[in-house]
């Protein structure tokens, strides 16, 4: 019994010596396999990495995101045309104010020019009126001047004609005075001498005093000639006020100018082709010049940024290929191309970096911005904002 124990112990030992030696090798293979397989794979993940440059810090922008607000003008919005998620065209209706109070103003402008053109009209009126009676005046003036100074220069012949008598005759006098005291003549001849030198005498004075009266009446038209003048003046006074009142009127029409682009800024027009990405107000809403109404998003100029961090962007260069994968639809795929590599960190670009000047500081990799153009995909599904995740062929 107990040899028939003993061979049985000892077949059984080698047995399981057998067994035990075959799990030892097919664990060392396993562990020989996976780790040829972890060497592959390993290889491959870093070859992957030295090849390309991948982040999920991107998303998607676009170029044109404007918020647009009226032009130069205040008041109640009437109407919204648009809204969120429509697309527009460049220079289609968004929104519009109520006009009528500058259409009103408009009006009264109007208005005022049309007084001031009336009140021109009169003034060129007044000046034709007073330049038409000077001409006639002054024509007038000219002939009875001229008609005086013939009779003055008659009336000076007249006199020296006279003197000329009454020279001879003052000498008969004296001549009849003597020969009459002698008693050579008649006392009617001496008489008759004495009455003619009287007479000379009175109409020399006649004469002088006409002469005098018409020096006084010649003398009269230079003031005549004067208040002409004068009137010349007055002409030149209305001239500068009708000049003025021009120089109103051209304010006034740039001014109504003006007023008619503020009544075309109560229609605000889109001033690109996109999409209303928001509406900030409704119908009804008072706003003014500083308030947006929409948003509209350019959704033609879209691309990725991406945020790499600085640990990966060696070898990576305009004109790079990238791939572009949405979070939203992993089975969507983009191509694109590095447009432009960011000089400086997103930090610096931060509107409160990061003080570091104290020395206390945690050391992060930090991230440079880098824009793709987008080159390939269906880019109407994506929307701005939406995160991505970028492979960079260096």
């Amino acid at each position: 019994m107990l040899k028939a124990f003993m061979h049985l112990k000892k077949l059984w030992e080698i047995r399981w010596g057998e067994k035990v030696n075959k799990k030892v090798k097919i664990a060392l293979a396993v562990l020989i396999l996976g780790l040829i397989i972890f060497g592959v794979v390993a290889y491959k993940w870093l070859k992957y990495r030295e090849v390309y440059a991948t982040t999920n810090a991107a998303f998607i922008r676009s170029d044109q995101i404007s918020r647009i607000n009226f032009k130069r003008v205040a008041g109640r919005i009437t109407k919204i045309y648009v809204e969120e998620g429509q697309t527009v065209e460049k220079g289609a209706i968004i929104a519009e104010i109520n006009p009528e109070d500058y259409r009103l103003k408009k009006r009264g402008l109007l208005y005022k020019v049309k007084s001031l053109q009336s009140d021109i009209s009169s003034i060129e009126h007044k000046i034709s009126k007073i330049r038409s009676e000077i001409n006639i005046k002054w024509e007038k003036a000219k002939k009875e001047k001229k008609a005086l100074e013939e009779e003055r220069n008659a009336l000076s012949a007249n006199i020296e004609e006279v003197n000329a008598q009454l020279a001879q005759v003052k000498k008969d006098y004296k001549r009849y005075r003597n020969l009459y005291q002698k008693g050579a003549v008649s006392e009617n001849s001496f008489e008759d001498i004495a009455t003619k030198l009287k007479i000379l005498k009175n109409r020399k004075n006649s004469l002088e005093y006409e002469l005098s009266s018409l020096d006084y009446k010649i003398s009269t038209f230079k003031e005549k000639m004067q208040l002409i003048r004068e009137n010349k003046k007055v002409i030149s006074e209305l001239k500068s006020k009708k000049e003025s009142l021009n120089e109103k009127i051209n304010s006034l029409q740039t001014e109504i100018e003006d007023t008619e682009n503020l009544i075309s800024y109560t229609k605000l027009t889109a001033p690109m082709q996109g999409v209303i990405g928001k509406k900030f107000v409704n119908a009804g809403t008072v706003v003014n010049s500083k308030t947006p109404i929409v948003s509209i998003v350019d959704t033609r100029q879209i691309y990725a940024e991406v945020l790499m961090e600085e640990t990966k962007i060696k070898g990576v260069d305009k004109g790079d290929k990238v791939y572009i994968t949405p979070d939203a639809n992993s089975e969507q795929e983009y191509e694109g191309v590095v447009k432009e590599i960011y000089p400086a960190s997103a930090a610096t670009y931060a509107l409160i970096p990061r003080d570091i000047t104290a020395g206390e500081f945690t050391e992060v990799a930090q991230r440079i911005p880098i824009k793709v153009s987008i080159t390939n995909g269906d880019t109407s599904i994506l929307r701005i904002g939406m995160g991505v995740d970028v492979e960079i062929k260096r």
